[in-house]
């Protein structure tokens, strides 16, 4: 079955996979640029962002 642009694949976009993604990124940033820690965070917000829609939110 073809999947449409405006649809979400489950394992194309799946947010724990590119919070994990992100956060590799933001390990490799510290390497290559040590000094540049808002680029570092940038990365981690972007990880933690990503994975707040991961966890399920019980009702009140």
């Amino acid at each position: 079955m073809r999947s449409f642009d405006n649809q979400l694949d489950l394992f194309r976009d799946d947010p724990r996979l590119a919070a994990s993604q992100w956060r590799t990124a933001a390990e490799k940033s510290l390497e290559q640029f040590p000094k540049d820690l808002a680029r570092h965070r940038y990365y981690l917000n972007q990880a933690e962002e990503l994975e707040k829609q991961c966890t399920p939110t019980l009702p009140d």
